[in-house]
């Protein structure tokens, strides 16, 4: 999942969902990443916490 938020800032809930395989694993993977503080979260929104951590990723 967290390579799908390399492009922009900030995605919303419904863009990340249409961009995975599976989308029913969205909660998942976002609370894994939440926990380890790779990613920001704010109510239907995510964006990465880590700075430079997209060109890491890229």
């Amino acid at each position: 999942m967290a390579r799908l938020l390399t492009d922009k800032e900030e995605y919303k809930r419904s863009e990340i969902t249409a961009l995975m395989d599976k989308p029913g694993n969205y909660s998942v993977y976002r609370d894994r990443l939440l926990r380890r503080g790779i990613i920001n979260a704010r109510q239907a929104y995510i964006s990465l916490a880590l700075p430079f951590f997209n060109e890491y990723i890229k």
